[in-house]
């Protein structure tokens, strides 16, 4: 099936390693265009989602669709190649290139031109060059990011890495960006900041679906059109910001629930 309604969908996953159960039938559809949060408590489950969706675990159980089409079984740069791209909890840039070098790198996703153009520098690595540049260029302007271009990523503020990972993701084209627990260490201004960025992202980039994991409520409330929430594997609750806010399981698993 193509051209499905949906961006992403996992339909009944659950991922076992040995007795332990991490992610228990979950089922979540997400629409194109989407900003879809999945929440719960450290320890619900969020990450192994991810990891599924983006192939570093296949499921013990259950499907992922990518635009309709199985992505079970392939290889992570495959699920890149096909449009998925992530951020991580723990920060991976590399720290010893330059701004603009990151987004340059993830860039090299799109280019089409072989090693002997590139050698010869014909018109079309020349081309492709050229937009390279313009591409990673406004990606670093919308983020804030450009007037520190030539700075070295290791040595940003953990704010601006944050910025960084994104505006790399992005730089790959993709269908799908997954970001994961884009607020962790973040204070409650770095938070409010990060919410206005995800919502610039999903304005401008009308084409590609936003999925976030996180368990700062905050963040989740402010951007997100639909939201899942997960505890020890299991779903709780699916629906509307609102609906989640006042739903009872939902606020026993993040407050506790009293003998």
């Amino acid at each position: 099936m193509e051209n499905s309604a949906y961006a992403l969908e996992i339909r009944d996953a659950s991922k076992r390693f040995g007795g332990i159960v991490a992610t228990d039938h979950v089922s979540v559809k997400v629409k194109k265009r989407q900003v879809f949060g999945i929440i719960g408590p450290n320890g619900a489950g969020k990450t192994t989602l991810f990891n599924m969706i983006t192939g570093v675990y296949s499921p013990t159980e259950g499907d992922i669709l990518l635009d309709g089409c199985s992505i079970v079984g392939k290889l992570p740069y495959e699920i890149a190649c096909s449009g998925v791209a992530r951020t991580f909890q723990n920060i991976r840039l590399f720290g010893e290139l330059s701004v603009y070098e990151n987004v340059h790198i993830a860039y090299q996703k799109n280019m089409t031109y072989n090693l002997l153009e590139g050698i010869l520098k014909t018109k079309k690595y020349q081309e492709e060059e050229a937009e390279c540049a313009k591409r990673c260029k406004e990606a670093l302007e919308d983020m804030g990011l450009w007037e520190m271009r030539e700075h070295m990523a290791g040595n940003l503020p953990y704010g601006m890495q944050r910025r960084l990972e994104i505006v790399r993701a992005l730089a790959t084209s993709p269908k799908v960006l997954l970001l994961d627990e884009p607020a962790a260490g973040m204070n409650e201004e770095e938070s409010a900041d990060l919410a206005e960025i995800i919502k610039g992202i999903s304005k401008k980039y009308q084409d590609i679906t936003i999925l976030v994991i996180d368990h700062h409520m905050d963040v989740i409330m402010r951007v997100c059109d639909e939201i899942t929430v997960i505890n020890f594997g299991r779903q709780l609750a699916t629906g509307k910001p609102w609906e989640i806010q006042n739903n009872q399981e939902v606020i026993d698993a993040y407050l506790g629930v009293g003998d």
